[in-house]
């Protein structure tokens, strides 16, 4: 998975330093993944937003395959993984935190 945000971060640095590439990945993400050697299996759809000072996303990830503890709620909660729950990302007014 660290390799994945590497080449995600390799992504992104590109959007912010290439205005055309940015515009392409925005309206068709998928193939811009795939050439940076992120695998999506098939048939996932991918949108891609831009965070800006005047609007952010969040991103509800997707209800685990089974029961979470208490335990493992409380670590997802404060930032860690379990499960089908894998890495996220919180984008606030330009500032964004991934783990």
């Amino acid at each position: 998975m660290k390799e994945n945000v590497k080449k995600m971060g390799q992504v992104f640095a590109k959007c912010w330093a290439d205005e055309e590439f940015k515009k392409k990945f925005k309206a068709d993400p998928l193939p811009i993944l795939k050439e940076h050697g992120i695998e999506v299996p098939q048939g996932v759809k991918v949108n891609a937003y831009e965070t800006t000072d005047k609007e952010f996303h969040i991103v509800i990830p997707p209800k685990p395959s089974k029961e979470i503890a208490d335990e493992q709620l409380d670590k997802v909660a404060a930032g860690g993984t379990w499960g089908t729950i894998g890495s996220a990302c919180i984008a606030t007014a330009g500032t964004a935190y991934c783990h």
